[in-house]
This record gives structure tokens, C-alpha cells and sequence, in this order.
């Protein structure tokens, strides 16, 4: 998934109809054409530059909330993949990050800094703090700032359990954390038996087709998990349009999407006294 990422943000000759969204991802297209997906699915690709959009008005919006309350902030991409937003947005989180920081896998994160090391991005890349480890033990850590945790891409490259176990860690961990996390429809593909009905969004179920497929994680269930659904965004399937033969060109249709903004939710005993005692619940 990390490669459909890049090739949907990057300049690849007659695929894109539209200007780079990242510059790092056109740079890393052109140096390494390896790295383009076998396959690529109009309307996956759709959804991930709408998801890449609505994440970064989303991580806008946190920046300038820190900015107003005088709060450092320290900004974790964890599995992030290729994700360069340390230079395409680096002058708005300039305002509030104090430290960027990327958890990912020894493997990807050992690529993408050969890479780099030779582009004309590698002073912006020097100055990112790297997290090699692998996917069981991802997590954040807090410096005394807020800590805000980007994880796009994480649902469609951990199965349910271990997506479940990671917010488990980062709640433990940096319980001061915001986060970021999309929910795409096709993780009911990747990791589970349960048909999606393509017009299920906003659906609260509850119960194993739940469990089994993020997507359909409800605000209760996140609360199990240790978490306060800040906002909650849909945007629902549609089918490509095809040309009318007026000259206008096809347009593909996009995947379902979901992206929820989450923070800690406080316990009874943190509620009452205002010290932190962070129950997490049964592990399902």
C-alpha cells in the first residue's frame, strides 16, 4: 500500500491528469521506477489524494490549535510509508513541532533513507527522527509536549488485532496523544471475511463483523479502546463516470473512506482526582 501511496501523489507520465501533490513522491518515481505499484486502481488512488487532503486540513487545524494554546508538539508518522510531509508541509508544522518523528518498518524505513540520502530533500530528511522496529512493537513516546500521531496507511497494512493493539500502546504510552486515523472500506478486502455493503457509512455495528473490520469501528468500540471520537468523516463510494464524448475525459470512481481524529479518554479515577490512571479494558 505504501507504493499506492507514492504513485497517487507522485508525477507518473500519462497516469495523472493533475500537478504532484508531493514533490518527494515525483522525485522518488523518477530516481526508482521499482518502486510503482504492479497494478494501480483508479479509484483507490482517488481515495488516497482525497484521504491525503482531508489529513492534512486535519493536521492544519491541530498545529494552529497548539499554536493559540502555547503547546509544543511533537509529530509522529507511524507507518507512513513514503510519506514526506516533513517537506511538503514543513513550513506550517515549523509553527508548533518541536520534533518529527517516523516509526516504521527497519525494512521500507532502510530504502527510503538510501533514497534520500542522494536528493536534493536529504537536509529536510536529516533532521527527522527515525523509528526502525517492527510492526509489533510500534508506539510513541512522550517528551513532555503534546504528541500528535499520524497514522495513515496503518489499517490497510495491520490486520484488526494488531491495528487494535497499536492504539492499545499508544494510549498506554503517550497518554496525551492525538491521533489521526483512516479507516478506508477496502480493509474489509484486506484483512476480513465480513462483507461491506457499499453504502454503509455512518453504520454503528457492534459484534465480530465490527471487530474484524475497522471500517466499521463505531465511537463506543474506539471507546473501548481508550479513545474520544473528536470527528468522525465519511465520504461514500462512487462509480467511475465515463465520458459523454464531448471531449471531457473519464473520471474514476473512489473507495470509501473514513478518517477519525481521536483523543484519550479519561478514566473514572483520572475524571475524579485529575491523575492519570489508564484503564484500557479486556482485550478483545
Amino acid at each position: 500500500m505504501a507504493r499506492w501511496t507514492l504513485f497517487a501523489l507522485g508525477t507518473v507520465e500519462g497516469e495523472r491528469i493533475r500537478l504532484p501533490t508531493d514533490p518527494v513522491a515525483a522525485w522518488l518515481l523518477r530516481r526508482s521506477p521499482d518502486l510503482m505499484p504492479p497494478q494501480a486502481v483508479g479509484s483507490v488512488l482517488t481515495m488516497i489524494r482525497a484521504r491525503t487532503s482531508i489529513i492534512d486540513r486535519m493536521i492544519e487545524e491541530e498545529v494552529r490549535w497548539s499554536v493559540e494554546n502555547d503547546e509544543g508538539l511533537d509529530y509522529w508518522s507511524v507507518a507512513g510509508g513514503f510519506d514526506a510531509r516533513w517537506y511538503r508541509i514543513k513550513t506550517l508544522m515549523s509553527e508548533a513541532v518541536r520534533k518529527h518523528f517516523e516509526v516504521e518498518s527497519p525494512e521500507l524505513l532502510e530504502v527510503k533513507a538510501a533514497l534520500l540520502s542522494e536528493s536534493s530533500f536529504r537536509t529536510s530528511w536529516r533532521a527527522i527522527e527515525r523509528r526502525a522496529m517492527p510492526e509489533d512493537g510500534w508506539t510513541v513516546q512522550t517528551r513532555g509536549h503534546g504528541n500528535l500521531v499520524v497514522l495513515e496507511g496503518a489499517s490497510t497494512r495491520l490486520p484488526p488485532r494488531k491495528l487494535r493493539d497499536l492504539l492499545r500502546r499508544i494510549r498506554s504510552d503517550a497518554p496525551n496523544a492525538r491521533v489521526i486515523l483512516d479507516l478506508p472500506s477496502f480493509v474489509s478486502m484486506l484483512h476480513s471475511k465480513a462483507a461491506l455493503p457499499r453504502d454503509a457509512a455512518g453504520a454503528e455495528i457492534e459484534g465480530k463483523e465490527e471487530v474484524d473490520n475497522p471500517y466499521r469501528w463505531s465511537r463506543n468500540f474506539l471507546r473501548r479502546l481508550g479513545w474520544e471520537v473528536r470527528e468522525d468523516l465519511w465520504l461514500t463510494s462512487r462509480p467511475m463516470l465515463e465520458s459523454t464524448g464531448l471531449g471531457l475525459p473519464e473520471l474514476p470512481g473512489m473507495e470509501a473512506l473514513r478518517i477519525v481524529r481521536l483523543r484519550a479518554t479519561p478514566d473514572r479515577e483520572q475524571m475524579r482526582t485529575g491523575v492519570a490512571s489508564i484503564s484500557l479494558g479486556p482485550r478483545n
